[in-house]
This record gives structure tokens, C-alpha cells and sequence, in this order.
């Protein structure tokens, strides 16, 4: 309704003022993109991901970060000179690491861990968490040596470097750089095949030690299998890579098969319901290692790889993967990366390897970004739903909810719809869309059951993994009755931190006071999930043998899932109420920046017409 005043004004003003407020909408869309957003909104979402972008914006600025206050040699580095270094770097480093150790090896090596971040030693809400674990096996050292160099290209280049800062200051990276440093001090330098030194001190592959979802596992848990899996059961890991050597591929889960004995003769493929994400992470790292994204095989006569990838199962399956047990069990997305031909080269090779990998390992950590985040809350009190069980409709693996109500999963561009439920809520499903490089933010309000005197009936919940066997929940009752002898920090990844120390650890001290955590040790306990009643009616397998080739950690998920509960979707709504600044994706600040551009019109439209 115009006032009468207005309806005096000449149809030339009208025009004219018109067209300019329309020429300010522009103006303000076009030039307030890049200044609401923490990083450019991209317009060709196939063509172009994230890790694409940060690569561009890193080769035109030619980055050279200043010396590093620490030193390091390419040499390989033994437990004791691995330790000097992990302090050193924490020492000199305090606001962008934190040292702390998970648990110890079998002849009671400290399994150090590096947290890497703009908040190093707590967990921030929105901020994912990822993680690097290399020298599982301990004869293949490369991957070792290639993340001490990135964890010191990180905290150097942290301030000065667009690309490193914007990762450090939005997501947190964790480095187990040596799991099996037992099995790398009786490796020898220069065999490329020799399996000595591949397992630990009480010859146990810790690459076939975890848990399994298609077949029994005989071998009992090792202390640093253990270790890990207590790790992974109180940091709420998004993405990971384990690293090996002996070959050059990006390999991706399945790696294992319900029926192992003739899957390894036609080697097919086992893929994960998150098959095309997994694509994606793998082909993220080959395009972009120097030499992997070839394909080529490391010796003549072997196996080649299509654009450098591979599904683990159709290269070949084995019993008990760490990728497998990701995936499954804690819902992490994990590949395998092969990083070298030879196992445990020269010296003298490394600082080539460092080089074909480096941007390959900095643009990976980027993909913990993207796909879909937010927070699950009760729509009453405002607080976290902790443990809500997430799906996304089409992909029969579910997520859960952190403590603190969190959620993160990574998805390629597209339409999807949200599932979630919780025991005593109403169950919800939301449709959202993945666009760019931002996470899209979703954050969900679930509504309580009504609670009569005639019933107590919950909803329905939908399983993290709902097959024949039972082994999640086993799995997960195993976790926590191994918790007994750790006092486990959620928020830092660590054990109790209470050194005088920031970061736990006095470099200048022979003996440390790092907390550790350990599981349980009686070593008798059997590395024992159910077998899959398929696997044993074909016949379970022995993993006595060892593979020649380098096991790739893919997960190989399951196929037997059971949907047929469709909860009620209705009386709940979704929200994007002021969580922290870090879960602000592009969506919200594109409409932010929307509403301020139509209020600015409006007055200018008054003014101009008055």
C-alpha cells in the first residue's frame, strides 16, 4: 500500500529509481559473495571440487613457507628419534600441536599421536576431526617419513600459507605416524620385499588383526590394535588414510568378501553403499600424487590400476582390515594408500617420495569438508541428542550423533533426504542439497514421544548397521567394557592431560608423563566377531598366508542390511539456529546475504521515491 504522497511521484522517477535498485541488487550480490563467505562459492559444482580449488589457489601463489624451527633430515627415524622429534615439534609449536599417546606397543613403545590445528588440544563443535596412520606395518617406513615432513610443512606454514591455514583453522588432523614401531626396528633399509619387520613383536599383522564383518577373525588383539580401536571409539573421526608401501594405488573399501573362497578367484568387486564418495576420495589422491594417477605397475608383469585406484576386494580380499573396521564399525571413511614400489627403500629416495606425495596428502585432508554437517537437539530443552542414529536415504549405512549432538558426513554434490531417529523421539527425514566447496549445514530439533499412561512404546530407531550377524553392537560393547584402565579426554583425543606441559609432553624430559591410553591387557582375548552364518556355510578361510603384494585397507562393507522399518516422518522440525561459527556453510551465508541485499533495495527504493 503506497502512502498518498507516493502515489504522487512521476512514472520517469518510478523508472528511474526502479532501475536502480535493481542495479543495486546486483552490485551487492556480485561483490558480497567473497567478503560473507570464508572461502569462494564455486558455480560449476561438477567440474569443480574443493580440493581442486585449493589446488589451483596453491600453484598461482607459488607458496614457499619460512624455514621450519625444527629440523628434519630425510633419514629414517627410529622410535627414539621419532620421540626427540614429535616433542621438539609440540615444544616449538604449542599453539598448533598437541602430543599425547594412545596406548604402547607390545615391547612398550609409546604409540605417539599429533594433533594438528588452529585448536590443537580439544575438540571444537562443528570441526571434524581426521586422521593419518602410517607404518602399520613395520617394514614399510616411507609413510612414516612423508608425515613427519607434512606435520612440519603444516605448523610452518600455518599464517602464511592461505591453503594450510584454512584447513588448520577448520578442521582438526591427527598423526599416528608409526603404528608398529617394534616391527620398523628389525626392518632393514633397502629390501623392498622382505617381509621382516612386517608385524609386531609377537608376529601378528596388524593390518589382519581387527575386527571383521564377513568372516571370523582367530587371531587375538594385539596391544596395538587395541590401542587404535579405543582410539576410534572417542574421537569422532570423519576421514582417514592408512598408508603402506609396496605398490601405487589409492585403494578403497571393500576389502573383504562374504565369500572369501571364491571371491579371490574372481576377484570382484565389494562395494560400500558409499561407493561413489569413495571413488572420489581415492581419485583425490591419485590425480593428484606425481605418479599414481598413471597407473602404471611397479614391476613388469603386475597388476595395473585404472586412473590409479582400486576396490580392495577386487585387488584381493583378507580377514581383519583397519579399513573395513573404519567404516563398519565407526563409521570413518578410510582409504588405503600405497605409497611407494619398494617397501622400505633408501634413504636416500625419500625426499623424492615426499615430494610426489605432498600435494596429494594436503588436498585429501580437504574432502573432511565437504558433503553435510549440523547438530541434532531436543526441540523442548535446546540440549544434544547424543547417539541419534542417522541415514541418508539410499545408502543403507548409518551414522550416529557424538555427545554433543554432532554429526558430519562427506557426500559428493547432489539431492538427498536425512534420516533420523532416536529413542524416545519422533523419527524425521529432511531433503537438503550438497553444492561446492562448503559443507552444507543441517541441523535438526527432534520432537519427544508423547508418553501415556497406557504405553510406553518408543520409536522406532534405525541401526547403525542392521545385518544378520550382530557385529556392531558387539563390536561396540567390546569398546566400552575396554575402557576400564584409560582415563580418555573426548574433547582433546588424549588420555588426562594434567602436565605442567601445553601440550602434555616436556620435550626436554627423558621420561614423560604423557597420559597413555591402554586397553585391557590380557592378550588372550580373541579378535572374535560373529561369523556371518553365509561365510560359514561356504566355509571360512585361514588368514595364514601373506599377501606379496601390500594390503590395501579397503572397506568392504557389507550388503546385508535390513530397511524395511520406515519410522514416521512428521511433528519434527529442522532448524538453523546459532550453533558455532564453524558450522556456518555457504548455504546460510548466501541467504544471509540475500535478505540484506533485498532490505538495502527496499530503503533505497523509499528514499529514492520520496
Amino acid at each position: 500500500m503506497f502512502s498518498k504522497d507516493l502515489r504522487k511521484v512521476s512514472a520517469p522517477s518510478v523508472v528511474s529509481g526502479t532501475i536502480l535498485a535493481f542495479f543495486l541488487v546486483f552490485s551487492l550480490l556480485a561483490a558480497g559473495c567473497d567478503a560473507a563467505s570464508g572461502s569462494p562459492i564455486l558455480t560449476d559444482e561438477e567440474a569443480f571440487t574443493s580440493s581442486e580449488y585449493y589446488s589451483s589457489v596453491e600453484t598461482e601463489m607459488n607458496i614457499t613457507p619460512p624455514p621450519p624451527a625444527v629440523r628434519l633430515d630425510f633419514v629414517y627415524h627410529n622410535y627414539v628419534a621419532l620421540t626427540d622429534f614429535l616433542r621438539n615439534v609440540s615444544f616449538h609449536y604449542p599453539g598448533l600441536t598437541h602430543l599425547y599417546s594412545i596406548g604402547q606397543s607390545v615391547l612398550k613403545r609409546e604409540l605417539w599421536v599429533l594433533a594438528v590445528s588452529s585448536t590443537p588440544d580439544r575438540h571444537v563443535a562443528g570441526k571434524p576431526e581426521m586422521k593419518y596412520v602410517g607404518n602399520i606395518h613395520g617394514n614399510e617406513p616411507v609413510s612414516k617419513e612423508i608425515l613427519l615432513h607434512l606435520i612440519l610443512h603444516l605448523v610452518s606454514g600455518y599464517g602464511h600459507d592461505p591453503v594450510i591455514t584454512l584447513l588448520l583453522d577448520y578442521s582438526r588432523i591427527h598423526f599416528l605416524v608409526s603404528m608398529n614401531p617394534d616391527g620398523f626396528e628389525k626392518s632393514a633399509e633397502g629390501t623392498c620385499s622382505n617381509d621382516k619387520g612386517r608385524k609386531n613383536q609377537k608376529d601378528f599383522d596388524l593390518n589382519r588383526n581387527f575386527p571383521d564383518h564377513f568372516q571370523h577373525n582367530h587371531f587375538p588383539l594385539q596391544p596395538e590394535t587395541k590401542a587404535v580401536m579405543q582410539w576410534m571409539s572417542n574421537v569422532p573421526f570423519v576421514l582417514s588414510a592408512g598408508l603402506h608401501g609396496g605398490a601405487l594405488v589409492a585403494s578403497y573399501p571393500f576389502e573383504n568378501h562374504v565369500n572369501r573362497a571364491l571371491h579371490i578367484h574372481e576377484r570382484e568387486e565389494n562395494p560400500t553403499p558409499d561407493d561413489d564418495v569413495f571413488r572420489h576420495l581415492a581419485t583425490v589422491y591419485a590425480k593428484n600424487h606425481a605418479t599414481m594417477w598413471m597407473g602404471k605397475p611397479c614391476k613388469p608383469k603386475s597388476e595395473s590400476f585404472v586412473g590409479g585406484i582400486v576396490n580392495g576386494a577386487k585387488w584381493y580380499t583378507f580377514v581383519g582390515g583397519m579399513q573395513d573396521y573404519n567404516y563398519i564399525v565407526r563409521g570413518t571413511m578410510e582409504i588405503t594408500l600405497e605409497v611407494s614400489c619398494c617397501k622400505h627403500p633408501m634413504a636416500s629416495t625419500l625426499r623424492q617420495h615426499w615430494l610426489d606425495n605432498r600435494k596429494a596428502l594436503i588436498l585429501y585432508m580437504y574432502e573432511a569438508l565437504r558433503g553435510v554437517k549440523g547438530f541434532v537437539t531436543d526441540e523442548e530443552s535446546g540440549r544434544p541428542v547424543s547417539g541419534a542414529q542417522l541415514h541418508v536415504r539410499g545408502r543403507r549405512h548409518g551414522f550416529n550423533t557424538t555427545a554433543d549432538g554432532e554429526y558430519w558426513r562427506i557426500l559428493l554434490n547432489g539431492s538427498y533426504i536425512l534420516q533420523v531417529s532416536a529413542e524416545g523421539y519422533q523419527p524425521h527425514e529432511e531433503s537438503f542439497e550438497v553444492m561446492g566447496d562448503e559443507a552444507t549445514v543441517l541441523n535438526v530439533t527432534l520432537r519427544r514421544l508423547a508418553v501415556s499412561l497406557s504405553s510406553t512404546t518408543s520409536s522406532p530407531t534405525l541401526p547403525l548397521l542392521t545385518s544378520v550377524t550382530g557385529t556392531v553392537e558387539e563390536v561396540i560393547n567390546t569398546d566400552s567394557t575396554n575402557t576400564t584402565e584409560s582415563s580418555f579426554d573426548e574433547s582433546s583425543g588424549d588420555g588426562n592431560h594434567n602436565t605442567q606441559h601445553p601440550n602434555g609432553v616436556d620435550p626436554n624430559k627423558t621420561s614423560t608423563s604423557t597420559p597413555t591410553i591402554s586397553a585391557t591387557s590380557n592378550e588372550t582375548i580373541t579378535n572374535d566377531l560373529p561369523t556371518n552364518p553365509i561365510t560359514a556355510a561356504n566355509g571360512a578361510n585361514d588368514d595364514d598366508e601373506d599377501d606379496d603384494e601390500d594390503d590395501g585397507d579397503e572397506d568392504n562393507m557389507p550388503s546385508l542390511y535390513n530397511m524395511s522399518r520406515e519410522p514416521r516422518m512428521d511433528a519434527v522440525k529442522s532448524t538453523a539456529s546459532s550453533f558455532p561459527a564453524t558450522a556456518l556453510g555457504g548455504k546460510d551465508a548466501m541467504r544471509l546475504r540475500l535478505i540484506s541485499t533485498l532490505a538495502c533495495t527496499f530503503i533505497l527504493s523509499k528514499l529514492l521515491l520520496n
